[in-house]
């Protein structure tokens, strides 16, 4: 599949988990938010390696996974969290959705 499909999809997911995250601010605990969007992504990501394991005629799929892969995943997924942590915050305290992203790219480029 090209990488454009890929992407595209991918800005979807985030702009849903931006707008329905925005909307739930006023209903549910900035970190129970987090949590429950925690447990939703895990939940996806368990079933996607169940499919991907075992879609291709009921032979298994190979996992590559080297230690350093696995830090770097780990890394990934922390600063993820975080993420998820401080946009519930910064909707809590009524931060406009539109420049959570934007905020993050820049501080992220500057250093």
């Amino acid at each position: 599949m090209h990488w454009g499909i890929l992407a595209a999809v991918s800005g979807m997911g985030l702009a849903t988990r931006n707008i329905t995250f925005k909307l739930a601010s006023d209903k549910v605990d900035a970190a129970m938010g987090a949590l429950i969007l925690s447990i939703s992504m895990a939940l996806v990501t368990i079933g996607f390696v169940l499919f991907q394991r075992f879609a291709s005629s009921g032979e298994t799929a190979s996992f590559y996974l080297t230690p350093k892969g696995f830090a770097l995943a780990a890394v990934a997924g922390t600063g993820v969290a975080f993420a998820n942590i401080f946009l519930a915050l910064t909707y809590k305290a009524d931060g406009p959705a539109s420049l959570v992203a934007i905020l993050g790219i820049v501080m992220m480029i500057r250093g």
